[in-house]
């Protein structure tokens, strides 16, 4: 893809004005220049403000107030985004956008990131190959937020870096008295598919589309008991008590004028309600105050602070949670994880094509190539949504079996160590004294929190104390782009084959901690390679027998690999012949009524010199070996 960086410059001067002394001061009010640069592939077509006799692009206006730009931009080109603070870009049609400035009272230099929309060749038809992508809100019996008269319920988006776009957070372009916005719907009767605020989706048929807004009717105040907080300038209301008999429950974003802020501690426990729906004000969660009820489905957005698993103990039926985005996301650009919700959108708009689905942790996302697979398997579509060994199973599982099908291939490749993907562990994110809880899954959700509310969340542990982590961990970090994006994976989510980014590090030699002259290990580059059999169980078995059952009676094929780990990076107890067959041949027996098993673990174990920067990630042309092995062993698919 080619990118063009447009600049637009602002150049900001204050008028003086002459004493009597002949001192100068600044007037009451400082009239500034706002200057916006011509660039290559945009022209100025108007702005508000008083217009220079000569150039267009010269705005005259008082200190610390807005402007706003009316640009033109070449066909296939979009405004992608601008580096001042206070600013909004809004596509308006006609391939015109307007570029708002606020508060504008300082000198400053102002960038505009303009890039090309320019799709592979070979792809023709698909949505982001044309200049003409446009997404339109509907407010859908709510009122626009107009910005100088106009409502910004339009934009623009790409399918360059991402299969599917993230849609608006909405909340900043409409709103309805009396109800709170929990999403979109591909329709306006609410019938179609529902899409959370910032999460994705794509109509596979139409560049252009339109959704429709989702609200959610405010529960009227006299349903609950509640109190005003007034400390340290800050004004909200915490609700004590929930006394009404809905089972359908939206709380209101504002009692009396003021913001909903806390839901108290034991506030819904015992209560009948089934659904909540929490407003954008609420920030903090109460001990119990969901406790021991008839809970069963929760919208809330991410910028809930303060929320754990004690807020919902002994909640049975407790198994969906939507969440909606009102914070830019923080993880995109740099973290590896955050292409997870890439490579489950490469299911979504494949869902009705042949596939061959790779699960496993890194020794699968790095070590089994689906780009191989396609040209071995031409009438399938292969993609690798594997991602990290360390990340909750129960979750990945339910999420794809939303969308396997008819004559689909289930390729799982388990690491020896593999207690997540052996559903052995439920937790969210594991706990370590040192570190606190492992958040990183979030990181990988981020993107699309929609993915979320495909898996019953019952089956996890510390779901919620979890996200608190994360969503702490993310106060302090510079807001990303729902655009950026990394090239840690490819268009099938395979790991990148960059040797820049797929990093080589020699192996080395580990000593015993008791006795520092002990060679432990020959070789080995993070310590982390295991042969355990404890990482699997009777009971996590059965239920990953279970998935397997409920892709087969959707028609897939089931087949198992056992992930390439450095042989070298072994403790020597793990090494043993004995240890490694026992713990092939109780794997085998649990799973081989269900699963074609491809290779043995002793096929499994591999020199360490053919690894990168972990025991688990092989590097990209000893991947591609092993990805024709296994290929081998699958053999011809009908």
């Amino acid at each position: 893809m080619h990118i063009n960086k447009i600049f637009i410059f602002l150049l900001i001067t204050p008028i003086l004005a002459s004493c009597s002394n002949d001192s100068f001061h600044y007037r009451e009010q400082k009239e500034i220049d706002v200057v916006l640069v011509s660039g290559e592939h945009y022209q100025v077509v108007d702005h508000d403000q008083k217009k220079d006799d000569t150039n267009i692009n010269i705005a005259h206006l008082v200190s610390s107030n807005t402007v706003k730009y009316t640009i033109g931009v070449e066909k296939n080109y979009y405004v992608s985004g601008i580096s001042y603070e206070d600013s909004k870009v809004f596509f308006i049609g006609n391939s015109q956008y307007s570029v708002v400035l606020n508060n504008v009272k300082y000198s400053t230099r102002v960038t505009v990131y303009v890039d090309q929309i320019s799709g592979d060749p070979s792809e023709e038809g698909e949505p982001g190959d044309e200049s003409n992508n446009e997404i339109t809100y509907d407010a859908n019996g709510g009122e626009y937020i107009l910005v100088d008269g106009l409502p910004m319920n339009k934009t623009i988006y790409s399918t360059i870096h991402h299969p599917r776009p993230n849609t608006s957070i909405g909340t900043d372009i409409m709103y309805r008295d009396g109800y709170n916005l929990i999403g979109w719907n591909t329709k306006s009767d609410l019938s179609g598919e529902h899409i959370g605020l910032g999460s994705r989706y794509l109509d596979l048929n139409n560049h252009t589309f339109t959704l429709y807004a989702e609200w959610s009717k405010y529960t009227d105040k006299s349903n609950f008991t509640y109190h005003e907080v007034h400390e340290d300038e800050e004004d909200y209301v915490v609700i004590d008590k929930y006394i009404g008999t809905s089972i359908d429950v939206s709380i209101p974003e504002f009692i009396d004028g003021l913001p909903i802020k806390v839901i108290g501690d034991e506030a819904f426990r015992h209560s009948i309600v089934e659904k909540i729906v929490l407003p954008k004000s609420i920030t903090n969660l109460g001990i119990l105050c969901f406790g021991q009820s008839k809970l069963k489905e929760l919208y809330f957005f991410d910028n809930l602070r303060n929320i754990s698993d004690g807020c919902f103990m002994e909640n049975n039926d407790f198994s969906t949670v939507h969440i909606n985005a009102i914070l830019p996301p923080r993880f995109p650009s740099f973290d590896r994880h955050s292409t997870y919700a890439d490579k489950i959108d490469n299911l979504i708009v494949n869902k009705d094509k042949k596939k061959i689905i790779i699960l496993g942790g890194s020794g699968a996302y790095y070590n089994v190539d689906a780009c191989t697979l396609k040209k071995l398997y031409p009438d399938y579509e292969p993609f690798n949504v594997a991602i990290n060994g360390w990340f909750n199973n129960y979750i990945q599982l339910d999420i794809i079996d939303k969308f396997v099908g008819e004559n689909d291939v289930f390729l799982h490749v388990v690491e020896s160590c593999g207690q997540y993907q052996f559903l052995t562990v439920n937790n969210m994110g594991y706990f370590s004294s040192k570190n606190g809880y492992d958040s990183r899954f979030f990181n990988a959700l981020e993107l699309n929190y929609d993915l979320i509310s495909y898996a019953d969340i019952r089956k996890v542990s510390n779901f919620f104390d979890v996200f608190m982590t994360f969503n702490n961990s993310r106060a302090s970090r510079e807001p990303k782009k729902y655009t950026d994006y990394t090239d840690y994976a490819d268009k099938r989510g395979d790991y990148s084959n960059d040797p820049t980014i797929r990093k080589n590090e020699d192996p080395k030699t580990i000593y015993s901690k008791e006795d520092k002259t002990k060679i432990e290990r020959n070789a080995s580059i993070t310590q982390e390679g295991s042969v355990d059999t404890k990482c699997y169980s009777s009971q996590g078995m059965n239920k990953l027998l279970g998935y397997y059952q409920q892709f087969i009676d959707k028609g897939a094929k089931i087949y198992f690999a056992f992930a390439c780990v450095a042989e070298q990076s072994l403790l020597l107890e793990e090494a043993t012949e004995e240890n490694i067959h026992r713990y092939e041949v109780e794997v085998r027996a649990y799973l081989s009524k269900k699963v074609t098993f491809l290779n043995t673990m002793a096929d499994a174990l591999t020199s360490v010199q053919y690894f990168a920067d972990s025991d688990w990630h092989l590097k990209y042309e000893k991947a591609v070996e092993e990805t024709i092995k296994l290929a081998d062993s699958i053999g011809a698919l009908n």
